[in-house]
C-alpha cells in the first residue's frame, strides 16, 4: 500500500531542485500539485523546478497577478495557477469568491493527456464554499521553513500528502529511497 504522506526535510535550495526533478519524472497527463505555504516558503522555485524538469522552455514565473501561466513547449504542458490574489479580493469584499469558471477551465485541462495542473495557494479554490480541490486525485505539498533550534538557512520541510490513487502511486515512487521525517520534526 503506497504511503498517504510523507514528512521531507530541503536543506537547501539545491534538494528542493533536486526533489521538483524527480517529481517530474513520475508525474503524467492530468497530474494535479497542489503547493501551500507562506510567502517566500519555495513554491515557485519548486514549480520552476518540476517545470524545467519537463523540458519547459520558457522562464517560469509565478503567475500572481493573472491567475494562471501556460507553458506548452515540455514533454507535458504546465499550467501554473496562483490563488493568492483569490484571497485578497474576498479579504476586501469579507466574503467567499466562488471560482465557477476557473473550475470549469480547471477540468478542461486536467482531462487532457499531455497536462500537468499545478496550484499554489490550493486553500483559496472554492467553489460554492468548498474546496474544489477535495474531489479531486492530487498531491498535496505543504512547504514551511524549518524554524527548529537547528535550522540553516535555507532549510525547509516539506509534508506532502496523497488524494487518490494516482497520487498514492506518485508520492509512492517520488518518496522511495528518501529519508522521512519523523511526525515530531
Amino acid at each position: 500500500m503506497p504511503p498517504s504522506n510523507v514528512k521531507l526535510l530541503l536543506d537547501d535550495v539545491e534538494a528542493t531542485l533536486a526533489l521538483g526533478r524527480d517529481l517530474a519524472e513520475v508525474l503524467v497527463g492530468g497530474s494535479v500539485i497542489a503547493l501551500s505555504g507562506n510567502l517566500g516558503a519555495g513554491k515557485t522555485t519548486f514549480v520552476q523546478a518540476v517545470g524545467k524538469a519537463l523540458g519547459i522552455r520558457e522562464v517560469i514565473c509565478s503567475p500572481t497577478f493573472t491567475m494562471m501561466n501556460e507553458y506548452h513547449s515540455g514533454r507535458l504542458s504546465l499550467y501554473h495557477f496562483d490563488f493568492y490574489r483569490v484571497m485578497e479580493m474576498a479579504e476586501r469584499q469579507q466574503d467567499n469568491l466562488s471560482l465557477d469558471l476557473v473550475a470549469t477551465e480547471f477540468d478542461e485541462i486536467s482531462e487532457s493527456k499531455r497536462a500537468v495542473l499545478v496550484l499554489e495557494w490550493p486553500e483559496y479554490f472554492l467553489v460554492d464554499g468548498k474546496n474544489y480541490l477535495d474531489a479531486v486525485d492530487h498531491l498535496y505539498m505543504s512547504l514551511k521553513m524549518n524554524d527548529g533550534p537547528d535550522a540553516r538557512d535555507y532549510q525547509r520541510i516539506l509534508i506532502i500528502n496523497a488524494f487518490g490513487d494516482r497520487a498514492g502511486e506518485q508520492l509512492a515512487k517520488l518518496s522511495a529511497g528518501r529519508a522521512t521525517l519523523s511526525e515530531d520534526t
